[in-house]
């Protein structure tokens, strides 16, 4: 429940406001902002002008510094943002709904946070119509019921809201350049030892190499209960989260065909190219492994942590992605895999760089973390602020 009165959007913003005609001057000159031009809340703005005759049909509606957009299609996805540019070639398309504050009435600012609390949220979602173009009208748009507090209320509100905005892109921008410097560290240290001590591919350096099933004798039949089936998505950060894992019942195990049994210390890798993890077994396990999952076990030559994070920085740099075949889902080839050379230092000097990538990878992941706990403050923060649960001072 909200302790500030609840109104229609529309009593605080005009929506819409401003509509080139289909006559209008073919041209003149516009930016056009679709869809895609939202990342992160944010209008990326580096756009062309172009000529008004040859941009598409909805590009109609005019916006100006300080409205707020509005994505009316899929809003689930939170296309909104606030227009930051004063400059008057701005066109968005009709996709959007743009609201335009009132003067003394509402401020811009905490329109674009008040559309983006949870009340506002589940009413956009109840409303939603249709199934390729799921999308909400204008006049739902201006019918939300929100809570609206006093003027100097929202004010106040926008800037505490605003403010921790930019203390999380900081945060952001600060974890990303953390994160590719470790990525370009832990690289130029599998380098040097290539350059150093020279490499082996997997295939020379693993006792197995599977993926899915490759002959009959590949398989661990198991005909018992209670043995969990191991897929993709179970293959996180590095770990085996078996947890979520479905379990094999009796008569499952012939709709399978991959199945083997892996060892500790073996590598499970997933094949499909967007996803592209890889974790060590580190206990004895009993689980069937899916189609999409390669085996490597390696050799004495090598140490299972250090290949892994061989395979971790490769994914770091989008290497599987970019090797990836297929269009709509994408997957790596066991051969891809086979023939990939890993620079091969002594064992010791293994457990060295193993150790010093994986400081490398905890650096990074703390600066992540850091941005994540901002943006779970600005969060609750905004429940309770938007709400009038926490008053501000005036």
């Amino acid at each position: 429940m909200s302790d500030y009165p609840l109104e229609p959007l529309g009593n605080i913003c005009e929506i819409n406001p401003d509509t080139l005609a289909e006559a209008s001057d073919p041209t003149r000159r516009y930016r056009y902002i679709d869809l895609s031009s939202i990342k992160e809340q944010k209008t990326d703005l580096r756009i062309t002008p172009l000529p008004f005759a040859v941009l598409p049909s909805r590009a109609r509606r005019r916006v100006a510094f300080n409205d707020v957009l509005l994505g009316t299609v899929r809003p689930n996805l939170k296309n909104f943002a606030i227009i930051e540019s004063e400059d008057n070639d701005l066109l968005c398309s009709t996709g959007f709904a743009v609201l335009r504050s009132k003067k003394n009435i509402s401020d811009p600012r905490f329109i674009f946070h008040v559309i983006n609390s949870e009340i506002a949220t589940r009413q956009l979602n109840a409303l939603v119509t249709g199934s390729n173009y799921p999308a909400v009208n204008a006049t739902q748009v201006a019918d939300l019921l929100l809570p609206i507090p006093p003027l100097p209320e929202q004010k106040k509100i926008a800037e505490i809201l605003s403010g921790i905005d930019k203390a999380i892109e900081a945060r952001k921008r600060t974890a990303d350049k953390i994160t590719t410097t470790c990525h370009f560290v832990a690289d130029e240290i599998l380098q040097q030892a290539k350059y150093t001590y020279g490499s082996i591919k997997i295939k020379d350096c693993a006792n197995r190499l599977w993926q899915g099933i490759n002959t009959a004798a590949d398989r661990v039949e198991y005909h018992e209960r209670g043995v969990p089936i191991l897929q993709a998505k179970h293959i996180t950060s590095g770990q085996i989260d078996s947890g979520g894992a479905r379990f094999l019942c009796e008569g499952d195990y012939s709709r399978y065909s991959c199945r083997f049994q892996p060892s500790v210390g073996d590598i499970l890798f997933t094949n499909i190219g967007t996803i592209g993890k890889s974790a060590i077994v580190t206990t004895p396990s009993k689980f069937l492994v899916a189609w999409n999952i390669f085996l490597i076990s390696p050799s004495d030559a090598i140490e299972s942590e250090y290949l892994h994070c061989f395979m971790q920085v490769l994914d770091q740099q989008n290497y599987f992605h970019q090797h990836a075949a297929g269009n709509a889902t994408k997957f790596i080839n066991k051969t891809l895999i086979s023939e990939l050379e890993v620079p091969l230092p002594p064992r010791e000097e293994q457990i060295k760089i193993c150790a010093r990538i994986k400081a490398l990878s905890r650096a990074a992941k703390c600066s992540q973390d850091a941005a994540s706990k901002h943006l779970e403050l600005k969060t609750s923060l905004s429940a309770d602020l938007l709400s009038g649960r926490k008053r501000v001072s005036i």
